[in-house]
């Protein structure tokens, strides 16, 4: 939250930040509204800059699962596997197809100078 609110331009002090985004975060915009408003930035330009910010905000929740550090939820399709014998393990894994060229190798031709 810090580097979004230096981002958009506004000069708070990141203890005051720390201190805005610290407990229940239902009320995070309320309190960093309240906060960019006493430093006497604009109130439409605070609204707007929070309503972006929100929506990174959800984003980056929704990917990662993390608030503040805790964990709400893992990402679908992600799962940790303990792994206790290395070698059994790699023998689980199934090797993918043989790269292949995206042109086929029979467009190029050797010339008798090079190109520099």
């Amino acid at each position: 939250m810090r580097i979004f609110i230096a981002n958009e331009g506004y000069d708070v002090p990141p203890s005051e930040v720390t201190e805005a985004i610290q407990g229940d975060l239902s009320q995070l915009p309320q309190r960093l509204f309240a906060l960019i408003v006493k430093h006497g930035y604009d109130q439409a330009r605070a609204l707007q800059s929070l309503e972006k910010g929100s929506e990174m905000f959800k984003a980056q929740t929704e990917v990662s699962g993390e608030i503040n550090g805790q964990v709400n939820h893992k990402p679908e399709g992600l799962r940790e596997i303990k792994i206790q014998d290395l070698k059994a393990f790699r023998k689980t894994l199934k090797l993918d197809e043989k790269p292949s060229p995206v042109q086929p190798l029979e467009i190029y031709y050797e010339s008798q100078s090079p190109r520099l």
